[in-house]
């Protein structure tokens, strides 16, 4: 009967004890139960302590990477549905005319070499990224037996950089068709129309032409529309695949006014006409030659679909997608004169990891040599678009301003009353607009003033008030600590689908936010050129402590760490190109001390890192997953949690853990495998 006590041995309260850190609400008898013999079992209640303040230390992880909800490129409907997106050559697609854009949304595709290949990749992978990284068409090349000259991958970023610079005006269409989507819909077809004028007037326009099993199943048309200051939204309601058909088919509309320069959708939609974001780092980049869209010459480039975060991140503005494995392969064919993306398609990665994932996500077995998303252009033309294009239909003229009011460069600085700080060198940008707070009285202590030239743009953001206990701006516990040319550091963090690479610089009395489409190295040269010195952290700042106050994490150098630990810092020898720890902290827990390191690319965002944990412990904390694996690790069993990517084991008094949302357990295995003492032989210093 309710109310009723019910007697637990050792085994039932360590499951009980699990589902109630799960978040589950027990019985009141088990409840009850479970209360009674902790306060009773001295055994049970420290593995409970334990277990708590494993899990407590873990949620100060990074965030896992919900898998991504990948969408298309905006297209244009292929008359008959396919079953499947077969690998048809680029020469093979005919030219197309059809109707005038009907505008759409890109496609998501991430591709990264696998880290079986760690160590090889380690020592090589530099150096075919920038230097040679493949073959391909250079534009105004030498042509050589038909075709044009070599380009190498750092030729494509510098490339698609100077075609930002000078693009004025952009418009197309694509066709898209998405394979597996649903059971029932094992094809989806769209046309996805992209305009541009600069410096920030887009409209991005996705129509659903699927053939849907019936009229109650929603479709996927999408319109977003940034006119400066000013958006507008139009997109069905979010709904998981797995509930289709059962979805609600009210749209939702959103508007906002006095918008901050190059934020939300303009921010995101600047890689859907040139992927200037997504191609910046040559070191993720692989040219495969030379090929064909129609009757159009095409430059062949490839990467894993993680690293195309910014370029993929449209599909996330609105809908539903069939999700993607980080570690597909995205091709995309550029025009080889204008860098304009002629075509975009997802291969699924080969191995045995990938298609268990695809199980869990419903999907049937993919052939890696089949595609399954592609994009394909329809029409592109680079004259000045109809202004009405960008207009905000008359429902959003009530939205909500977005906390600031919106004015030129020049009023911005004026109304702002004192002089703000600005770089000296802004990367050849110019003086765009600005958005001080609505409502302050007086002269406010804050102002963004953004620079824009083409599609490439740059916004300040400077407060001389900043009270927060944090890097100021969108800036985590995790940035990287750079050392700015000419001296002082900031706080820098790679491009995301949410923003653009971006600096936090805390310098006296002030404190400075940079954002900006362009380069790692263009920005800390702009940053390089303020007029102020960045300083190291406050002290405030380096600690972070949970709501209950019984987890504390803080700060600390390599060093610290190494110093601090009661045990040796374990740092891996071996990661993916690129890779390096570029913040730790110490994690207190009841007086234990252990370390989480983070572990990331130089131009990667931090979703796709990798958190590396190690504390004092006998054996491994309750589950944390609703499904685990037992593997080996080295001379260790360890488990393996795939919905976390988490990776965890005990050895020689130490539990470690490895989370890479991304990976996959052949890559964190490999990692784990190189784990050596820090400074020692073969391991960082």
């Amino acid at each position: 009967m309710p109310g009723t006590e019910v007697p637990v041995d050792h085994s039932e309260a360590r499951r009980l004890v699990s589902l109630r850190m799960d978040g589950e609400r027990l019985p009141e008898e088990d409840a009850a139960g479970l209360d009674r013999h902790l306060g009773e079992c001295p055994e049970c209640s420290a593995w409970a302590r334990r277990a708590r303040r494993v899990r407590e230390a873990v949620r100060f992880e990074v965030v896992p990477a919900v898998p991504d909800l990948v969408g298309a490129i905006m297209v244009r409907v292929r008359a008959e549905a396919r079953e499947d997106v077969g690998e048809v050559s680029p020469e093979d697609v005919p030219a197309r005319g059809g109707p005038p854009p009907a505008e759409g949304v890109r496609p998501q595709r991430r591709l990264r070499p696998r880290l079986a290949r760690l160590a090889a990749a380690a020592l090589v992978g530099a150096i075919v990224g920038s230097v040679v990284a493949g073959r391909g068409l250079l534009p105004g090349g030498d042509r050589e037996g038909g075709g044009l000259r070599v380009a190498s991958a750092a030729e494509v970023s510098e490339g698609v950089a100077r075609a930002a610079a000078s693009l004025s005006s952009f418009r197309a269409t694509y066709a898209v068709t998405e394979s597996h989507f649903h059971p029932d819909v094992p094809v989806r077809e769209f046309t996805v129309g992209v305009w541009f004028s600069e410096p920030e007037r887009f409209r991005l326009q996705v129509a659903d032409h699927t053939a849907y099993p019936g009229a109650g199943w929603p479709r996927n048309d999408l319109t977003i529309v940034v006119d400066g200051p000013r958006s507008y939204a139009s997109l069905p309601p979010p709904c998981p695949v797995v509930a289709f058909p059962d979805c609600p088919l009210e749209r939702r509309v959103e508007a906002a006014r006095g918008r901050a320069p190059f934020s939300g959708a303009a921010g995101v939609l600047a890689d859907a006409v040139l992927p200037l974001v997504t191609l910046a780092d040559p070191a993720r980049v692989s040219v495969l030659g030379p090929g064909r869209v129609g009757s159009r010459e095409a430059l062949r480039v490839e990467l894993a679909h993680r690293d195309a975060e910014a370029l993929l991140a449209v599909l996330r503005e609105g809908g539903t997608w069939r999700p993607f494995h980080p570690d597909d392969r995205v091709v995309v064919w550029l025009d080889p004169s204008s860098w304009f993306p002629l075509q975009y398609r997802v291969f699924p990665a080969p191995g045995a990891e990938r298609r268990a994932w695809g199980f869990r996500f419903g999907l049937p077995e993919e052939d890696p040599a089949r595609a399954v998303f592609s994009a394909t252009v329809l029409s592109l033309d680079t004259s000045p678009a109809d202004p009405t294009v960008f207009s905000i239909p008359e429902v959003a003229d009530g939205g909500p301003a977005a906390g600031g009011v919106s004015l030129p460069f020049a009023e911005a600085v004026r109304r702002f009353g004192r002089d703000p700080v600005l770089p000296v060198d802004t990367a050849g940008l110019l003086p765009y607009r600005g958005v001080v707070p609505s409502g302050a009285g007086g002269s406010p202590d804050e102002v963004v003033l953004a620079f824009a030239r083409g599609l490439s743009w740059l916004k300040v953001r400077e407060s001389r008030s900043w009270a927060g206990d944090e890097p100021f701006g969108a800036v985590g516990v995790q940035a990287e600590r750079v050392e700015l040319p000419g001296g002082g550091v900031a706080f820098y963090e790679p491009a995301t689908g949410l923003h653009g690479r971006r600096v936090s610089i805390h310098a006296d009395g002030v404190d400075l936010y940079l954002e900006t489409n362009l380069s790692r190295e263009a920005l800390l040269e702009v940053a390089a050129s303020l007029p102020v010195r960045g300083g190291e952290l406050p002290e405030s700042w380096r600690v972070r402590e949970s709501e209950d106050r019984s987890v504390a994490a803080r700060r600390v150098s390599l060093e610290e760490a190494a110093r601090l630990l009661p045990f040796p810092l374990e740092l891996p020898s071996a990661l993916p190109p690129g890779f390096g720890a570029v913040s730790a902290e110490i994690v207190e827990v009841g007086g234990v001390a252990g370390v989480t390191v983070y572990l990331q690319g130089a131009d990667r965002g931090t979703p796709e890192g990798i958190r590396l944990h190690l504390e004092p412990a006998s054996d491994l904390p309750p589950v944390s997953g609703a499904e685990q694996f037992t593997v080996a690790v080295g001379r260790s069993v360890g488990r393996w949690t795939p919905d976390r990517a988490l990776l965890e084991w005990v050895s020689g008094g130490v539990y470690r853990s490895l989370s890479g949302p991304g990976f996959e357990l052949d890559d964190l295995l490999a990692v784990a495998a190189s784990l050596r003492p820090a400074g020692s032989d073969g391991g960082p210093a």
